[in-house]
Protein backbone atom coordinates (compact mmCIF):
# COMPACT_ATOMS: atom_id res chain seq x y z
CA UNK A 1 0.00 0.00 0.00
CA UNK A 2 1.63 3.03 -1.05
CA UNK A 3 0.19 5.49 0.71
CA UNK A 4 1.25 3.74 4.08
CA UNK A 5 4.63 3.39 2.70
CA UNK A 6 4.76 7.08 1.86
CA UNK A 7 4.21 7.87 5.39
CA UNK A 8 6.68 5.52 6.51
CA UNK A 9 9.02 6.84 4.50
CA UNK A 10 8.52 10.71 5.41
CA UNK A 11 9.65 9.77 8.99
CA UNK A 12 13.00 8.99 8.24
CA UNK A 13 15.57 11.90 8.63
CA UNK A 14 17.19 13.14 5.59
CA UNK A 15 14.04 12.74 3.15
CA UNK A 16 12.65 15.96 2.33
CA UNK A 17 9.58 14.85 -0.01
CA UNK A 18 8.41 11.28 -0.99
CA UNK A 19 6.09 10.67 -3.77
CA UNK A 20 5.69 7.79 -6.50
CA UNK A 21 4.53 7.36 -9.70
CA UNK A 22 3.41 4.60 -12.52
CA UNK A 23 5.94 6.07 -14.64
CA UNK A 24 8.89 7.82 -13.65
CA UNK A 25 9.58 11.29 -15.66
CA UNK A 26 8.58 10.97 -19.55
CA UNK A 27 10.72 8.14 -20.71
CA UNK A 28 10.71 6.27 -24.22
CA UNK A 29 9.27 3.56 -22.55
CA UNK A 30 6.50 5.79 -20.97
CA UNK A 31 5.53 6.25 -24.76
CA UNK A 32 5.09 2.97 -25.54
CA UNK A 33 3.42 1.80 -21.97
CA UNK A 34 1.91 4.82 -20.83
CA UNK A 35 0.22 6.36 -23.84
CA UNK A 36 -3.70 6.63 -23.95
CA UNK A 37 -6.17 7.38 -26.32
CA UNK A 38 -8.16 10.73 -25.29
CA UNK A 39 -11.98 11.62 -25.71
CA UNK A 40 -11.97 15.29 -26.30
CA UNK A 41 -14.38 17.57 -26.77
CA UNK A 42 -14.97 18.72 -30.19
CA UNK A 43 -12.79 15.86 -31.50
CA UNK A 44 -14.16 12.68 -33.61
CA UNK A 45 -15.04 9.99 -31.05
CA UNK A 46 -13.04 7.43 -33.27
CA UNK A 47 -10.91 5.40 -30.88
CA UNK A 48 -9.01 4.06 -33.37
CA UNK A 49 -7.65 7.93 -34.57
CA UNK A 50 -8.22 9.54 -31.04
CA UNK A 51 -5.32 11.65 -30.24
CA UNK A 52 -2.96 10.47 -27.18
CA UNK A 53 -0.70 11.68 -24.60
CA UNK A 54 1.08 9.79 -22.28
CA UNK A 55 -0.27 8.56 -19.13
CA UNK A 56 1.48 8.84 -15.33
CA UNK A 57 -0.50 8.16 -11.85
CA UNK A 58 1.11 10.32 -9.61
CA UNK A 59 1.01 10.53 -5.44
CA UNK A 60 1.04 13.73 -4.23
CA UNK A 61 3.60 16.00 -3.96
CA UNK A 62 4.91 14.49 -7.26
CA UNK A 63 5.19 18.21 -8.60
CA UNK A 64 6.92 19.25 -5.74
CA UNK A 65 8.90 16.32 -5.20
CA UNK A 66 10.58 16.51 -9.00
CA UNK A 67 10.80 20.43 -9.13
CA UNK A 68 7.85 20.33 -11.78
CA UNK A 69 6.89 23.91 -11.78
CA UNK A 70 2.80 24.34 -11.07
CA UNK A 71 2.32 26.95 -13.65
CA UNK A 72 -1.51 27.58 -13.27
CA UNK A 73 -4.09 25.91 -10.80
CA UNK A 74 -2.78 23.06 -8.90
CA UNK A 75 -1.25 19.67 -8.40
CA UNK A 76 -2.66 16.39 -6.81
CA UNK A 77 -3.24 16.44 -3.49
CA UNK A 78 -4.14 14.34 -0.58
CA UNK A 79 -7.86 15.55 -1.39
CA UNK A 80 -8.03 14.26 -4.37
CA UNK A 81 -9.72 10.75 -2.83
CA UNK A 82 -11.08 7.86 -4.72
CA UNK A 83 -14.98 9.46 -3.74
CA UNK A 84 -13.99 12.69 -4.73
CA UNK A 85 -14.67 14.57 -8.33
CA UNK A 86 -12.03 12.84 -10.86
CA UNK A 87 -9.37 15.15 -11.37
CA UNK A 88 -6.18 15.53 -13.72
CA UNK A 89 -3.20 17.68 -14.40
CA UNK A 90 -1.66 18.22 -17.67
CA UNK A 91 1.52 19.45 -18.36
CA UNK A 92 2.50 23.09 -20.75
CA UNK A 93 2.59 20.77 -24.23
CA UNK A 94 -0.81 18.95 -23.77
CA UNK A 95 -2.48 22.71 -23.26
CA UNK A 96 -0.91 23.63 -26.10
CA UNK A 97 -1.81 20.95 -28.05
CA UNK A 98 -5.22 19.99 -27.55
CA UNK A 99 -6.87 23.59 -25.68
CA UNK A 100 -4.73 25.66 -27.98
CA UNK A 101 -5.84 29.65 -26.76
CA UNK A 102 -8.50 28.47 -24.43
CA UNK A 103 -7.94 28.07 -20.31
CA UNK A 104 -7.76 24.17 -19.85
CA UNK A 105 -8.62 24.83 -16.05
CA UNK A 106 -11.94 23.25 -16.08
CA UNK A 107 -12.27 21.84 -18.54
CA UNK A 108 -12.77 17.97 -19.21
CA UNK A 109 -12.06 14.96 -21.20
CA UNK A 110 -11.70 11.25 -21.25
CA UNK A 111 -8.97 8.63 -22.10
CA UNK A 112 -10.43 5.14 -23.31
CA UNK A 113 -10.15 2.40 -21.18
CA UNK A 114 -12.17 0.45 -18.96
CA UNK A 115 -12.75 3.79 -16.76
CA UNK A 116 -13.42 6.13 -19.32
CA UNK A 117 -14.81 8.94 -17.33
CA UNK A 118 -15.08 12.34 -17.46
CA UNK A 119 -12.09 14.47 -15.63
CA UNK A 120 -11.34 17.54 -14.80
CA UNK A 121 -8.40 19.68 -15.62
CA UNK A 122 -7.17 21.21 -12.47
CA UNK A 123 -3.64 21.96 -13.07
CA UNK A 124 -1.19 23.11 -15.82
CA UNK A 125 2.43 21.93 -14.81
CA UNK A 126 5.93 22.25 -16.70
CA UNK A 127 6.97 19.94 -19.35
CA UNK A 128 9.86 17.54 -18.55
CA UNK A 129 12.34 16.08 -21.14
CA UNK A 130 12.37 12.79 -21.82
CA UNK A 131 15.15 10.54 -21.90
CA UNK A 132 14.81 9.97 -25.47
CA UNK A 133 16.48 11.80 -28.38
CA UNK A 134 13.78 13.93 -29.43
CA UNK A 135 13.50 17.35 -27.47
CA UNK A 136 10.06 18.28 -28.03
CA UNK A 137 8.10 17.58 -24.87
CA UNK A 138 5.56 14.78 -25.59
CA UNK A 139 2.06 15.77 -23.69
CA UNK A 140 1.50 13.64 -20.81
CA UNK A 141 -1.46 14.42 -18.22
CA UNK A 142 -1.11 12.93 -14.28
CA UNK A 143 -4.55 11.55 -12.60
CA UNK A 144 -4.16 10.55 -8.97
CA UNK A 145 -2.94 7.64 -7.40
CA UNK A 146 -6.21 7.32 -5.14
CA UNK A 147 -8.34 7.61 -8.02
CA UNK A 148 -6.37 4.93 -10.25
CA UNK A 149 -4.33 2.75 -7.69
CA UNK A 150 -2.04 0.48 -9.14
CA UNK A 151 -0.04 -2.57 -7.66
CA UNK A 152 3.53 -1.17 -9.14
CA UNK A 153 4.81 2.16 -8.49
CA UNK A 154 8.00 3.85 -8.55
CA UNK A 155 8.93 5.80 -5.64
CA UNK A 156 10.89 8.98 -5.42
CA UNK A 157 12.63 10.13 -2.67
CA UNK A 158 14.25 13.92 -2.46
CA UNK A 159 17.32 13.23 -0.05
CA UNK A 160 18.88 17.12 -0.15
CA UNK A 161 21.53 16.44 2.54
CA UNK A 162 23.75 13.72 3.40
CA UNK A 163 24.76 10.48 2.17
CA UNK A 164 21.49 9.19 0.08
CA UNK A 165 23.01 5.52 0.42
CA UNK A 166 22.43 5.59 3.85
CA UNK A 167 19.06 7.06 3.27
CA UNK A 168 18.31 4.24 0.62
CA UNK A 169 19.07 1.10 2.88
CA UNK A 170 16.69 2.64 5.36
CA UNK A 171 13.76 3.27 2.87
CA UNK A 172 14.51 -0.09 1.85
CA UNK A 173 13.84 -1.66 4.98
CA UNK A 174 10.83 0.46 5.70
CA UNK A 175 9.24 -0.97 2.67
CA UNK A 176 10.46 -4.50 3.28
CA UNK A 177 8.82 -4.52 6.38
CA UNK A 178 5.47 -4.03 4.51
CA UNK A 179 5.83 -6.97 2.82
Amino acid sequence: HFEELKRRLETIPGIARVTATSFEPPTPAAGVFGGARLSLPGVSDDAASAPSAVASIVMPDFFETLGIPVIKGRGITAADRVDSRRVVVINRAMAEKFFPGVDPLGRTFASYGPRAEQMEIVGVVGDVMSAGTDPTPRPVFYTPYAQNPLAVMTVLMRVPEGNPMTVAREAEAVAWSLS
